[in-house]
């Protein structure tokens, strides 16, 4: 039954990712955001919630050393996870997609944006694991300088040159309630 119930949820993730990702590329073409607000901040900002969550739910609500450990864990592993498993899946995806005839064999990659992102990343990151090594109990001036450096972040994000979204589907659900009302529509015809 776990490993049912394992694979639904699994489903619902994949289910939920697409239906997200159509909403933020929707929602950035309607506010004129440039392809790199909408990446590196709209839909970074939504997919982070539940590493970010995690160690909350975990270290608040339960409390102990295994939660501390669990929180640790989520909060130290996700970015590890996501710049190994995700680049191979993005470049499987791709491969997949160029084996079906559905795109060409390459990766459109911002590289301003790419180096900007990477950058703030190894330097935020790197602080917040070696800084606390050298100075012990500098929690909240790490937590000060984590904030003011992601806000420094999504002001050049803002600021600096991107492309403008490639394309955007129709929002689903407009197309799902546009089916809905036809169907409704036929049915009391």
């Amino acid at each position: 039954m776990e490993i049912a119930f394992l694979v639904f949820s699994l489903l619902m993730i994949l289910l939920s990712a697409e239906f997200f990702t159509n909403g933020v590329e929707s929602l950035g073409r309607k506010l004129s955001l440039s392809q790199a607000v909408v990446g590196s901040i709209l839909a970074a900002v939504g997919t982070a919630l539940p590493e970010t969550i995690l160690p909350f739910v975990a270290i608040l609500m339960h409390g102990g050393e295994a939660a501390k450990n669990i929180g640790v864990g989520a909060i130290l592993g996700a970015p590890f996870m996501l710049s190994t498993l995700a680049f191979f899946l993005v470049g499987l995806s791709v491969l997949a997609s160029f084996l079906m005839k559905k795109r060409k064999f390459e990766l459109i990659v911002e590289a301003h944006s790419m180096k900007r992102d990477l950058l703030f990343f190894v330097v935020m990151y790197s602080f917040a694991i070696f800084f606390p090594l050298l100075i012990p109990k500098s929690n909240i001036f790490i937590a000060i300088a984590l904030v003011i450096g992601y806000v420094i972040y999504a002001y050049l994000t803002f600021r600096g040159e991107s492309a403008d979204i490639m394309h955007t589907e129709e929002l689903y659900f407009k197309r799902l309630l546009g089916g809905a009302r036809r169907l409704a529509g036929s049915a009391s015809s």
